[in-house]
């Protein structure tokens, strides 16, 4: 454990590096998703793709907003993912306007895309667990109260 005078006076870049929650945080997602991206690539989709396929896939009232919120993604984010989607013909739009906006499903396409997707993240998901071996449960409830402690934090600043 780490005094609170170690934090108080100047660090070097790789000493901060070596214990912030934040930095590791963000290198851990980064190579997930590089992991997951090139497992991804033979069938022409990005991780978060696949998440915005599956988001998009499990609500009957899919909205841009209700996606960004359940994958707690910035709005203009999901606006571009869903374009993307939309201009490769995974993804549907009714005409829709108003508060909603415009409901999104799955073309046909995207539906057989998700199930192929579907396929190649599990592969990847499993290759994964068993690189982490027994510390795959660990592992997740550790990133569990990370994600958890980071809200209480975020919250406590409003």
């Amino acid at each position: 454990m780490i005094s609170n005078d170690a934090y108080t006076t100047f660090m070097k870049v790789d000493e901060v590096s070596q214990i912030c929650f934040g930095h590791n945080a963000r290198m851990a997602a980064r190579a997930v998703t590089r992991a997951y991206d090139a497992r991804m690539q033979s069938i022409g989709l990005r991780i978060t793709q696949f998440g915005v396929l599956v988001a998009i896939g499990n609500k009957e009232d899919a909205s841009a907003a209700s996606i960004a919120r359940a994958l707690d993604i910035e709005s203009s984010a999901i606006v571009r993912s869903i374009e993307l989607l939309k201009k490769s013909q995974l993804v549907c739009s009714d005409s829709g306007r108003g508060r909603r906006g415009q409901r999104l499903f799955l073309s046909a396409e995207g539906k057989r895309k998700l199930r192929q997707a579907l396929r190649v993240w599990a592969e990847a998901q499993k290759e994964i667990e068993n690189l982490l071996g027994n510390g795959r449960a660990e592992t997740l409830q550790v990133l569990f109260r990370l994600q958890a402690a980071a809200n209480l934090l975020e919250k406590q600043q409003k």
